[in-house]
């Protein structure tokens, strides 16, 4: 497949399986991670892989939370638009 089409034919996921990821899929995806450039080539970039359910949801409530906090200081139209979209953070 050539690169164009590859960026053309993607799609965002709203749902996930509960299936668990395979640890030979999660080892590729840091390799790949660890490929991409960094500022100044420091590559300062630590991975921590959650595979505990309740730990992923904790972890995205704490995120909305934060997302809702931030939205109150919204100052024009255009910065309210990002509260709408919070559920998908």
């Amino acid at each position: 497949m050539k690169t164009l089409e590859f960026f053309s034919q993607r799609h965002s996921v709203r749902k996930f399986k509960d299936d668990q990821v395979p640890q030979e899929d999660i080892e590729k995806i840091i390799k790949a991670a660890t490929l991409a450039p960094s500022g100044k080539n420091v590559q300062n970039w630590h991975f921590v892989v959650v595979k505990r359910r309740d730990m992923i949801d904790k972890m995205a409530k704490a995120v909305e939370e934060r997302n809702i906090k931030l939205s109150e200081y919204a100052e024009s139209d255009a910065d309210r638009k990002f509260s709408k979209m919070i559920k998908y953070h």
